[in-house]
Formats: structure tokens, sequence, C-alpha cells
């Protein structure tokens, strides 16, 4: 079949990439993309990649049903909010409208991340792949966390519509992203910012491994799940649509250092010396934000793998190293669009 596709989030890091790449790589057509934004402005830049462009808020529903119904939409990937699941569901139920209008299948893939896997927030180390049991598991844990719950929503919500749902999970994502809007990482750009207010640059005694994922790759799956939809293949999805983008992973006092040496040679912290941190909260206090975002960034401790995704040819491109070697341009991204905003 041929992906209409809409993507939400459009000006965004995730979508503003998705968009980019897709048309740059040949994945899908340009008159088979419609991207969804919120202001004039953001119209105005994506409307210059020649493709169609609504804007609509995704907290008006009949907006975001006209947006689908008008466009002839058939796949909806949704990358603008992970946390609040009532963004979903009128563009689920409009994939659903689509199909009494008699096409055949209708899909909608959702950009979350592997924090809904995190041990301190409750995911059993012995469940470390995404062909496992994820769904039950994530619905059992579900009011434990804001993202499971959307997932689930999103999951259930696609079932009872008829519309095939694909989640996709990445780690920390960095790298410049493509599109013609935002092009930071939300997560290095929290740490950054938060550093610098610190005025130094701290790590705590355990050094614990974490995961990284370039935007390219995050990109990468979410069109192999066109290819393959676009091919006609059998995808798992719904319960059992749950894709990972993970696989390479630093360990943090490395990234400290290379953060402090970084930063010093700027001038923007005092010394190159990583410091120790107590706990979370002298973290929190130094760095502006709470003591979970800090746990977050620092102790997400998570071993699965992403069997799923490896299994409709999914392979990262870039490796751990890549991601150390490429810390001082996320710095610069980071300082450039702080520049820009002052």
């Amino acid at each position: 079949m041929q992906p209409n596709i809409l993507v939400t989030g459009a000006a965004g890091y995730i979508g503003g990439s998705v968009i980019a790449d897709f048309l740059s790589q040949n994945v899908i057509g340009k008159e088979y993309v419609t991207a969804l934004v919120r202001t004039e402005a953001q119209q105005e830049v994506l409307s210059r990649l020649g493709i169609k462009v609504v804007r609509a808020d995704l907290s008006d529903k009949e907006a975001l049903t006209e947006a689908v119904l008008q466009n002839k939409i058939n796949v909806v990937i949704h990358t603008a909010s992970s946390m609040d699941p009532s963004y979903s569901l009128p563009l689920i139920s409009a994939l659903s409208k689509r199909k009494e209008q008699g096409e055949p299948e209708t899909f909608f893939l959702h950009t979350s991340g592997y924090s809904a896997f995190f041990h301190h927030l409750g995911w059993p180390s012995t469940l470390n792949s995404d062909t496992g049991p994820v769904f039950p598991k994530i619905k059992e844990l579900g009011d434990s966390f804001p993202l499971r719950r959307t997932d689930v929503t999103i999951t259930e919500h696609g079932r009872a519509c008829g519309v095939k749902t694909f989640i996709v999970m990445p780690p920390t994502v960095y790298g410049k992203g493509t599109g013609p809007g935002n092009t930071v990482s939300f997560p290095l750009r929290l740490l950054v910012t938060g550093l610098l207010k610190a005025g130094e640059v701290g790590k705590f005694s355990e050094n614990k491994q974490h995961f990284v994922t370039h935007i390219s790759d995050v990109v990468s799956l979410c069109a192999r799940i066109i290819q393959n939809i676009r091919q006609g293949n059998a995808l798992a999805h719904g319960e059992q649509g749950f894709y990972l983008a993970m696989e390479p992973f630093v360990y943090w006092h490395d990234v400290h250092e290379r953060l402090a040496a970084a930063l010093h040679a700027r001038g923007l912290v005092g010394s190159p010396e990583v410091k120790t941190w107590r706990s979370y909260d002298e973290a929190s206090e130094k760095m502006g934000f709470p003591p979970e975002f800090v746990q977050m960034l620092w102790d997400g401790t998570c071993t699965m793998a992403p069997s799923r995704s490896q299994a409709i040819g999914w392979r990262p491109t870039r490796d751990g190293s890549y991601f150390m070697e490429s810390i001082e341009d996320d710095i610069d991204a980071v300082l450039e669009e702080r520049n820009a905003g002052a």
C-alpha cells in the first residue's frame, strides 16, 4: 500500500528529522507527507520543503480529525508528546474513520522512550527484550509513570479502533536534527543547561552504563516500519508492537570527563575536574531541576535488547564512541540555540 503520512511535532527535533530524512532518502515522496504544526511561523518554514502543512493544536479534536480525513491519511507518525495520551486518541479515532471511508488499513506510530524500562521505576531486570511480554508488564506498572500510561492507552485505543499501533522507544537521543525547526536533543539540552547553572560537572560514585542513539538511527527505525507497511509485510503491532531503538552504550564517568573538559575549554565551568555529588538532591539544587530528572538522566538503568527492531532489519549505524566524539558538537548546538534566544 502507499503510505500517506501525517507527522505531528513536525517542527520538533524528532518529527522534523523524520520529515527531512524521509524526503532526502526517498523513503516517501513529498506528495505523501503532511506536517502538523502549531504556529504560523512553523507552517511557513515547513512549507518550504514542498509538503502539505496543516496548522492545528493537538488539543483541538475536530481539527485533528479534519486533518486526517481531508488529507486521506492512513499513517500517523506521532512525535509531539510521549506523556499525554489525550493528544493521541483523536488521531487514532480519525484513522478508524478512514477505514470506514474504505481505507483497508491504517497505522499509528508513536515515539515513546526507553525510560519505561528503568529498573528504579519498577521494571524487572529479567524482562530484557522487546519480543518478551512487554505490554502486560507496562500495563501492570502503568500508573507509576506517565510515559507507560500513554503507551498503554495508545495500544488499547488502537486495538478498539482497529488501527495498528507501533511504539518506537529510543533512549537518550543525540546529534543535530536535520529538520527545519528544533535541531537540539531535549535530554542533552537539559543536561548542558543544568551543568552551566551549576558551574561545574558532577558525577555519582557508581559508574553506570547509559544507552544512547543517534537521531538518524531513530529515524531509520521509523523508516523501516514505513517501508514494511509499503511492501505489505506483516509487522508485529498492538500489544506486540514495541520497537526499541537502542544498542550502543557509554559509561557516565567517561561522558562527564569529556563534558567537563569541553565546557571548561569554553570558559563555562570553573574546573576541568569532575566533582562527585553526594545525592540527587545536591545535584538538583545545583542544576535547578527536580531530583527525579537527575535520577532519570544519571541513574536510568535498562537492560532491554532491541530484538524486534533487529528482526525487521534495523541496526544502529553509530556506536558509543561516536557519541563521545560528538559531545562537543552537541554542546555547541545547545549554546547556539541559547544565544539565538538571548
